[in-house]
């Protein structure tokens, strides 16, 4: 009986043994599909990988960044209700000032589900939209990523230029194209973490990473300046009612650009050029007949070479002048009677400088424009610069000594304007141009000396009068400066004719008068009928502009008044 009884105790141990091996083999056995199957272990690998470092910052010349890389979002719309589009149109304009007529003019193009609201947004700007976004459940935010931003959107558009992350990953014009390689980050390997499923992520440090940045590129561009700039042509423009309108400031003692600008020009945040015209440099790129601005030519040649002097008179047949020899009426704006060379000047009499140009000869006049740079690229470290067109002088006849001697027969673009009347200021030194600043080379680029200070001081006393009395006298300011007019007639060659309505109005200004500080010189292309003399439009933007720098800059201001 006992021996029974303890064979069946001994069969329920080993029942329950068994139970609980089968518990624990299950257990394990769950455990281990758990791990393998449904929650399988992580083994990271580290693995180094190629990496592009960050593009180098663009900064003016006082530090203030103009284009750099940042983490950015894209807005989108994932589906469209009509009943949530108002709430969307006040969010877009709130936030990025686009109003509800473009923003309807934007959704008409648009076909299907998904429509892109606002592209390279940076996270800060996110940051502080989150709330207005989240209550709108129609907007969408994507992933980060790294992208290029603009801080002052439109400012110095063409010179700066853009940068595409999907176009090969380079500048597409201006700074960003032309210093591509200095900007563009360093190729390099970092670590990683690689998992076993495959998810890679970065172990590296920001210092690692940064090792790899591009060079930072410094531009001889005052973003002050450059804004008072463009303002001064913005607000011109409307007035005047031209199609476009550029201009650029030069320090003259150093050959650097203060201020480079063309008018109508678009925001690098959110804009692509719809063509050539958008991106272009007008001032560097657009050779045209320049007109009066040159006429200072043949006054310097005829004093430098002691033909002529400021007082000397010249009958201006009041006002038309035929010229039988060549069968050519020469006209003026207003007709008058005897000038002195410096109311020639002053007045821009054509029949005055074309006959002071036939008393000094086609070789001498030829030899000053050319030796200003005239018709020869400025040598500027920059890619849009055109040459202009100065005709070698056994090609000139009598017809071309007058002609030219008013700025037509020959082509020019306003940086060549601009260095010619910053030589002028300097006491008689063509210098080279620059936009980007050298780090090792702060040197002064000299050319070669055109002029004598002694012949340009008596030059100068004329051009004061155009100021002070003549075509751009309808806005006197307090301050010294001088300069001239330039209203040129558009050549169209498929006629082989002036144009008798269409004309670029230009001015070259130097400020102040005694120990100069800055040349400008604009020009507006079609002013309206009413504007189009340069004295109602070019010259009252660039005294405009002086004004403004004088009044803004204070370092400036300062200077100028300890030199009084």
């Amino acid at each position: 009986m006992k021996t029974t009884n303890l064979y069946k105790r001994h069969i329920k141990r080993l029942k329950l043994v068994s139970i609980l091996v089968v518990f624990f083999i299950s257990v394990s056995v769950g455990k281990t599909l758990y791990i393998q199957i449904l929650h399988p272990q992580q083994k990271n690998i580290i693995q180094s990988r190629e990496v592009v470092g960050p593009r180098g910052t663009i900064y003016d010349r006082s530090g203030i960044k103009l284009a750099y890389d940042i983490e950015m979002c894209d807005l989108f719309l994932n589906g469209l209700k009509d009943k949530n589009l108002k709430a969307v149109s006040s969010f877009m304009n709130k936030h990025f000032n686009i109003s509800s007529n473009k923003f309807d003019s934007l959704l008409s193009f648009h076909s299907g589900s998904y429509f892109s609201l606002f592209k390279g947004v940076p996270i800060n700007k996110i940051d502080l939209i989150r709330d207005d976004i989240n209550e709108l459940e129609d907007i969408r935010v994507s992933n980060k990523y790294v992208g290029r931003y603009y801080p002052k959107n439109n400012l110095s558009s063409q010179l700066i230029g853009s940068f595409s992350i999907t176009d090969n990953k380079k500048g597409l014009w201006g700074i960003e194209l032309l210093m591509n390689d200095s900007l563009k980050g360093k190729k390099g390997f970092l670590p990683f973490r690689v998992s076993s499923r495959g998810k890679v992520s970065p172990v590296y440090n920001i210092e690692e990473y940064r090792k790899l940045s591009g060079e930072d590129v410094w531009l001889t561009i005052d973003a002050k300046y450059q804004k008072i700039l463009e303002n001064e042509l913005y607000n011109k423009l409307r007035l005047i009612n031209a199609e476009s309108a550029n201009g650029i400031i030069i320090n003259p003692y150093n050959g650097e650009v203060l201020a480079l600008a063309s008018i109508p020009n678009l925001n690098l945040n959110n804009q692509n050029p719809k063509n050539n015209d958008d991106y272009r440099d007008y001032s560097t790129f657009y050779d045209y007949e320049p007109g009066s601005t040159f006429k200072i030519f043949p006054i310097l040649t005829g004093i430098e070479n002691n033909i002529i002097s400021l007082s000397d008179e010249y009958y201006c047949e009041n006002g038309h002048y035929y010229i039988p020899y060549l069968d050519r009426t020469i006209t003026d704006h207003i007709g008058q009677d005897t000038l002195s060379v410096s109311s020639i000047l002053s007045v821009s009499s054509n029949i005055g400088i074309a006959k002071i140009a036939s008393d000094i000869g086609k070789e001498r006049i030829y030899n000053t424009i050319k030796n200003f740079g005239v018709g020869q690229k400025t040598g500027i470290n920059w890619y849009h610069e055109s040459s202009g067109n100065l005709k070698e002088v056994n090609h000139w006849d009598d017809y071309s000594l007058a002609s030219i001697s008013m700025g037509q027969e020959l082509l020019s673009n306003n940086l060549q304007i601009a260095m010619a009347y910053s030589a002028l200021a300097n006491g008689g030194y063509l210098l080279k141009p620059k936009i980007v600043e050298n780090a090792y080379n702060k040197e002064v680029s000299i050319v070669r000396k055109v002029s004598s200070p002694d012949a340009i001081d008596k030059l100068i006393e004329a051009l004061k009068l155009v100021v002070s009395v003549g075509t751009a006298s309808n806005y006197i300011e307090e301050y010294c400066m001088y300069g001239k007019t330039g209203t040129a007639e558009i050549y169209n060659k498929e006629d082989k004719a002036y144009s008798k309505s269409d004309y670029i109005s230009t001015f070259a200004g130097v400020f102040p008068c005694e120990e100069p500080k800055l040349v400008c010189v604009v020009s507006f292309h079609k002013p309206s009928e009413a504007y189009k003399w340069a004295g109602l439009s070019a010259a009252p933007a660039v005294q405009s502009i002086f004004k403004r720098v004088f009044i803004e800059d204070q370092d400036l201001h300062v200077e100028i008044a300890n030199e009084r």
